[in-house]
């Protein structure tokens, strides 16, 4: 549960942000906006396609050229805007001096129409062709807001996905809502400046989403939308539905494409012209009729389009709004078995933006392979669609609104309660199976369920969208799971260093469990929240945060949790150079460890005591409280702790210029890491390794050893040690040239 950290060090200075300060060439600085800090770090020369992921365009795509053509004229470079030398085409500004480019305006297209016309599909067409033209050379920047769902991003956590998709470290990432938005803006505008904009792609926007805060300062953005935004600074272009030629152009494509022998469509147009009108010339209706049509090749035409015309009349009589895309769902939900019913129906409980195979099935109370069987069934309806990787599924909103509405009337017969509760505790149990990966303390975690790390981390990445939005639903009906579920997911948020998430996940669990008097989990969550402001350069809050876990803690007279407590403290006392005090939260934490006999966690104090020896000269000491804790982790056979004790070890060694024995020390470490596979842990001992390399004058060698931790840490993901790690290798050409 993340509930204490065994620290380490780089060159005597603590492995945080407060320690970053990079120049190279290329990147983006945002220091100016994170507490004064002077932080530069290295983004990717593009995007990924887009957060939610950024699928190919539809071969059906028909009858929009004309709102395609409007679209693609807001994105396309303005007059005198060409191609910047040495880009893959972006688009970029020509200035009047030397090295300056005049900052192209913003220009944004507000897409409005129906749901289920084809908004979302329009911008997939205009992207790609906007690319093929090379006028995005740093890519798509594309997120789902889900604004008509219960899954509806809130500005905050929108801005916070666009930095992340942006590929900047939660570490440099400001708490201020609006220190966010200008870093977010200057990072976009740092790519324009480079000659690669990126486009920025908002989608499925509710007007309630204050979306000014998400479009960028300058270039381009797409907005798509149910309503007219008329109070956007956009271009607004209104999508109508398809023309009833276009319509049954669709459908007969449609046909063709799932059976190419269908040819039902050509052989009777004006059949295929009366089921698309039904549809009402909305895309997503015509998909639903052709997905039901193709699983019934020998019905002729004229008897769904007589099936639609009845259902039609009957719900315009209830419901103006769309009767014809009801009746394809109507009648597609009709074609389901009932076993397949309850599933459409259940599968809404999700409240994440996608669910998998397993989940579904927890949620419906069957085996995987059932519940595998009945999910493809939903996906060959066209009622849900397949996801990245396979094994998710997601739903049109509208689809789910259909479901969800389906859900509510049958929720007594389908124990709709106790569904929520098994997709709840499937995603509590998996998590801590998966976690287990990441926790020292654990002997066997393959029995637990995953049987490799790789597994378990693949699985939190393609859930962790679920997880936080779990983490909300539960505070209702499982308020203890809002509380357990963050706690959970600690290890692995720091592991990927989301520590914006970790932060507000773990502030929910303080708030949870004060609610519902869970006292030993107000405190432990108090205590992980304290781990993770420290990441952020947060000290005082941190201390503030392990100070009120300890307060708690001593009240319940849990002694053992208490050192936890005093060693995590001592890590913000350490952060904020309060090194006195550290020394003796560090030295309080280790007496409770060795009268309690754990004898793990007093490795892990002795470790932390070491680095705050050293911070105020006190290194033979330091040394010697690294060699302890490398000697109980011997002992105890944690190799990867093991690997985190050698390394601070050499560092503490490098600093008394005991350098063959830091190579030592720092190589041995690099050997357990590797060993152990902790890849992060791996670079970070070859930077020790280089820089006590550099001081003995093998400045060659060290260039090899930052160069490899470079690759590594650019390899995965971590921004700012790998714009260190670059620092690192000019300092080492550096050192070589005036040798």
């Amino acid at each position: 549960m993340a509930a204490e950290e065994q620290d380490d060090q780089r060159d005597g200075r603590q492995a945080g942000p407060d320690w970053v300060v990079n120049s190279v060439s290329g990147s983006v600085v945002i220091g100016s906006v994170v507490q004064g800090r002077d932080i530069t770090v290295q983004l990717p020369p593009q995007v990924p396609a887009g957060l939610n992921g950024w699928r190919a365009p539809a071969p059906e795509f028909v009858g929009r050229a004309e709102a395609l053509t409007g679209l693609l004229e807001v994105l396309a470079p303005a007059p005198g805007h060409g191609t910047h030398p040495g880009s893959s085409g972006g688009q970029t500004a020509t200035g009047t001096g030397a090295g300056v480019r005049a900052r192209v305006a913003l220009v944004t297209a507000a897409v409005a129409g129906l749901g289920g016309i084809g908004k979302t599909e329009l911008a997939v067409q205009a992207v790609h062709l906007a690319l093929a033209e090379g006028w995005f050379g740093g890519g798509v920047l594309a997120i789902d807001l889900h604004g008509y769902t219960s899954a509806r991003l809130t500005a905050e956590q929108a801005v916070a996905n666009l930095l992340r998709g942006l590929g900047a470290p939660d570490e440099v990432v400001p708490a201020a809502f609006d220190e966010r938005v200008r870093m977010y803006r200057a990072i976009l505008a740092a790519y324009a400046d480079l000659g690669t904009p990126i486009l920025v792609v908002l989608d499925n926007a509710s007007p309630d989403t204050d979306l000014q805060d998400l479009l960028p300062g300058a270039g381009r953005a797409i907005v798509t939308s149910r309503h007219i935004l008329a109070r956007l600074p956009a271009q607004l272009l209104d999508l109508d539905v398809l023309s009833d030629d276009d319509a049954a152009e669709l459908l007969a494509r449609l046909l063709t494409s799932k059976r190419p022998t269908d040819a039902r469509a050509a052989d009777h147009p004006d059949t295929a012209a009366e089921v698309a009108k039904a549809c009402a010339g909305l895309p997503l209706a015509i998909h639903l009729v052709a997905a039901l049509l193709a699983a019934q090749p020998r019905m002729p035409l004229t008897v769904m389009a007589d099936r639609l015309g009845d259902e039609t009349t009957r719900l315009s009589r209830i419901d103006d709004d769309r009767p014809g895309l009801h009746a394809a769902f109507t009648l597609s939900y009709q074609a389901l078995p009932t076993d397949q019913q309850r599933m459409f129906r259940l599968i809404t409980l999700n409240p994440g933006p996608h669910i998998s195979t397993t989940a579904a099935a927890a949620t419906a109370l069957l085996w995987p392979d059932e519940g595998e069987r009945l999910v493809e069934r939903l996906a060959e309806a066209h009622l849900i669609e397949a996801s990245e990787p396979y094994g998710w599924w997601r739903m049109h909103d509208l689809v789910r609104q259909y479901a969800t509405s389906l859900g509510h009337h049958h929720a007594t017969t389908d124990h709709r309660d106790q569904a929520l509760e098994r997709l709840l505790e499937h995603y509590l149990d998996t998590t801590r199976a998966a976690a287990a990966h990441l926790d020292p303390a654990v002997a066997d975690p393959a029995a637990l369920g995953f049987g490799t790390r790789e597994q378990a981390l693949e699985w939190l990445d393609t859930e962790i969208d679920n997880l936080v939005a779990a983490v909300y639903t539960a505070a209702g009906p499982r308020p203890e799971i809002t509380v357990a579920l963050p706690l959970h997911l600690g290890d692995y948020l720091e592991w990927r260093r989301w520590f914006s998430d970790w932060i507000t996940l773990t502030t929910l669990a303080c708030d949870t469990a004060n609610r519902t008097y869970d006292q030993p989990n107000e405190a432990t969550a108090w205590n992980n929240l304290g781990n993770a402001l420290r990441r952020v350069g947060r000290g005082e809050e941190a201390i503030t945060a392990c100070e009120t876990a300890l307060d708690i803690f001593r009240e319940l007279g849990y002694q053992h949790r208490e050192a936890m407590a005093w060693n995590n403290l001592g890590l913000a006392l350490r952060q904020v150079g309060r090194y006195e005090e550290a020394i003796s939260a560090c030295q309080t934490a280790l007496d409770i460890y060795r009268r309690t006999g754990d004898r793990h966690r007093e490795a892990g104090a002795w470790g932390n005591l070491g680095l705050a020896l050293e911070q105020v000269g006190r290194d033979e000491e330091a040394i010697t409280a690294h060699q302890t804790a490398l000697d109980i982790f011997c002992e105890l056979g944690h190799r990867r702790h093991q690997a985190m004790a050698w390394n601070n070890l050499g560092n503490a060694l490098q600093r008394v210029e005991r350098f063959e024995e830091a190579i030592t020390a720092h190589q041995t470490a690099l050997d357990l890491h590797r060993e152990t596979g902790d890849r992060h842990s791996e670079a970070r001992a070859l930077v020790g390794l280089g820089g006590v390399l550099r001081q003995i004058g093998h400045g060659d060698q060290a260039v090899q050893a930052h160069t490899q931790a470079a690759a590594l840490f650019d390899e995965l993901g971590d921004e700012v040690w790998h714009a260190e790690a670059l620092r690192d290798i000019e300092t080492d050409r550096g050192a070589t040239a005036s040798e």
